[in-house]
C-alpha cells in the first residue's frame, strides 16, 4: 500500500469507520490529468464525458422534467464518467447517466 494511502487511512478513526457500511477496494483508473472526475473543468467534461444520442435525450428529459440546473447537468456527467470508469467502460452509456441522475435526487424540484 502506498505511503500516502496508508497515512490517510490512519487519520480515520475507528468509530468513524464503524459508521460506514460499505468498505470497497477499487481498482485504479487511468488518470485524465486531474486529481478526480469532480475536478473536471468544462473543457474536460467536453473531452471525457461525451454522450450518444440516447444519452443526450435522457439528459434533456431530466433537465426539462426535473428542472435541473446547468450545474447539475455538469455534475451528472461527472458522476456518470465515474460510474463508467468503475465499470471499466471507455464510453458513458445511458445506464451510467440514469444511475448518476438517481444520485442527484436533491436537485429535483420540490412541489
Amino acid at each position: 500500500m502506498p505511503y500516502e494511502i496508508r497515512r490517510y487511512r490512519q487519520k480515520l478513526s475507528g468509530p468513524l469507520l464503524d459508521r460506514i457500511d460499505l468498505h470497497i477496494d477499487m481498482p485504479r483508473v487511468a488518470p485524465y490529468g486531474f486529481h478526480a472526475n469532480s475536478a473536471m473543468a468544462t473543457r474536460h467534461i467536453r473531452k471525457f464525458c461525451p454522450v450518444d444520442d440516447a444519452g443526450q435525450k435522457l439528459l434533456e428529459m431530466v433537465v426539462d422534467k426535473l428542472g435541473m440546473s446547468a450545474r447539475s447537468y455538469s455534475r451528472i456527467l461527472k458522476v456518470a464518467r465515474t460510474i463508467a470508469d468503475l465499470a471499466g467502460e471507455e464510453n458513458i452509456q445511458q445506464t451510467h447517466l440514469a444511475e448518476a441522475v438517481q444520485y442527484r435526487g436533491l436537485d429535483r424540484k420540490l412541489g
